[in-house]
C-alpha cells in the first residue's frame, strides 16, 4: 500500500505528517506532494517528494536606506518642505506596495483549485498519484486534487486529514490481509 499526502497550502504540518508515518500499524511508503518547502526531518521520513510552489524564502523587509534628498544646497523653509515631501512620497509608495502585495496574497488564498492545477501539470506528481492506494488531503486547497484522483481512479481512496488517513490505512491493511489469506487458502 502506497500513501500520498497532498498539501496545497503554503505551510506543511511536518510534525503531524512525521507522527502519522510513525503511527502506521504496518509500514507503508509515504510520498508527499506539497506547495511549500518541506523540512529536513520530513525529507528523511518520506520516500519521495514533489514541491509544486516556488521555493522562495519569506520576503525580507526592505532595509531603510539614507533619505533621498536632493544634494542642491537649499536653505530654510524650502529645504524642510522638500525633505518632508520626499519622505511622504517614500512612505506612500511603501504603503501602496504593501497593500498590493497583501491583496495579491489574499487572492491566492482564495484559489482552491491552485494545487490541482499545479499537480495536473507536474509529471512527477501525477506519477506519484498514479501509484497511490490512498491519497490524503491535508487542507482545503488539496481537497480538489484528492477528489479528482479518486474520481479518475476508483481503486484509489481519498480522505481529508491525517486522522481519517489512519482509519483508512488500517481498513486497507485488514482488507489486504484478508485477501491474502483467501489466496493462500484457495491455493492450498
Amino acid at each position: 500500500m502506497r500513501i500520498v499526502v497532498v498539501s496545497g497550502g503554503n505551510t506543511l504540518p511536518s510534525e503531524s505528517v512525521i507522527s502519522f508515518v510513525s503511527d502506521l500499524d504496518q509500514p507503508a511508503p509515504v510520498d508527499v506532494i506539497t506547495w511549500g518547502a518541506p523540512t529536513a526531518k520530513l525529507r528523511r521520513v518520506c520516500d519521495r517528494m514533489v514541491v509544486l510552489g516556488p521555493l522562495r524564502s519569506p520576503a525580507e523587509p526592505v532595509p531603510d536606506g539614507p533619505d533621498q534628498v536632493p544634494s542642491v544646497p537649499l536653505t530654510g523653509l524650502t529645504a524642510a518642505r522638500i525633505k518632508a515631501a520626499v519622505l511622504w512620497r517614500r512612505r506612500r509608495a511603501r504603503r501602496f506596495a504593501r497593500s498590493k502585495v497583501a491583496r495579491a496574497r489574499s487572492m491566492l488564498g482564495r484559489d482552491r483549485a491552485r494545487a490541482w492545477r499545479r499537480i495536473r501539470r507536474s509529471a512527477p506528481a501525477m506519477q506519484l498519484l498514479a501509484e497511490a492506494d490512498l491519497v490524503v488531503a491535508l487542507d482545503s486547497q488539496a481537497i480538489r486534487a484528492g477528489w479528482t484522483i479518486s474520481r479518475r481512479q476508483p481503486a484509489v481512496a481519498a480522505v481529508l486529514g491525517l486522522a481519517s488517513a489512519q482509519v483508512a490505512a488500517r481498513r486497507m491493511a485488514v482488507a489486504r490481509s484478508a485477501f491474502d489469506a483467501e489466496q493462500v487458502a484457495g491455493s492450498g
